[in-house]
């Protein structure tokens, strides 16, 4: 029987970087393209046909509008998420759709 994993992009990517990261196995969280979730997720789930969702950020736009800094940013943002969906297009992980990237001008307010 095939199983469907939801996967909430932002929150599981901001996790899996904290702890790659605590443990020296990438440098900062612009290295998650090259983290194998498909495998991740067959040896939890072993015997098991799985289909894998993940939702993400839609396309970032380019903002030259908000300053060179925030310009710089946003294509480093961009160039990351492309190879990231790329890698997650190759386990066979569709990817969708599903928030905005946002500007801000610094950490949000409580």
């Amino acid at each position: 029987m095939r199983k469907i994993v939801y996967i909430d992009g932002q929150n599981f990517l901001y996790k899996v970087s904290e702890i790659l990261v605590k443990h020296g196995l990438v440098n900062d969280k612009q290295e998650l393209n090259i983290i194998d979730i498909r495998s991740l997720f067959e040896k939890l789930f072993p015997n098991e046909e799985l289909e894998i969702r993940f939702f993400g950020v839609a396309k970032i736009k380019r903002r030259p509008d908000f300053g060179q800094e925030i310009l710089d940013k946003s294509i480093k943002f961009s160039d990351n998420l492309r190879r990231f969906r790329n890698s997650l297009s190759k386990q066979d992980i569709t990817y969708i759709e599903a928030g905005k990237f946002c500007v801000r001008s610094g950490p949000a307010k409580m």
